[in-house]
């Protein structure tokens, strides 16, 4: 019982913190995401012996036999998170330096 205790105030501890850095920096994580997760699925479908012109279309008419289980799912989004956070961090830093004011549309 204290172990799963533990274990959620940490995912809390850690959703507090990634919820600082990305308040006001939806749209920079959001378009930022996108190229990432295109990145992860032509290297995912490489990995999985497909090649990269058949990953050219809609998801839904991937090849047979492409895609990963609900965990890593949840890891590859753990992974887009953990690689946007200094991208995000930066971000928040020149927002809060800079008095340009375009950038509050960011």
């Amino acid at each position: 019982m204290k172990a799963r205790l533990l274990k959620t105030s940490l995912w809390v501890a850690a959703g507090i913190v990634l919820t600082g850095v990305l308040t006001g920096l939806a749209f920079a994580f959001y378009v930022a995401h996108f190229f990432v997760l295109h990145v992860l699925v032509l290297g995912l479908g490489a990995l999985q012996g497909h090649s990269i012109r058949q990953l050219m279309t809609f998801p839904p008419f991937f090849p047979p036999g492409y895609g990963l289980s609900l965990a890593g799912v949840y890891a590859v989004w753990l992974l887009v998170v953990v690689l946007l956070y200094p991208l995000c961090r930066w971000m928040a830093r020149l927002k809060a330096n800079s008095r340009a004011w375009w950038l509050s549309y960011l």
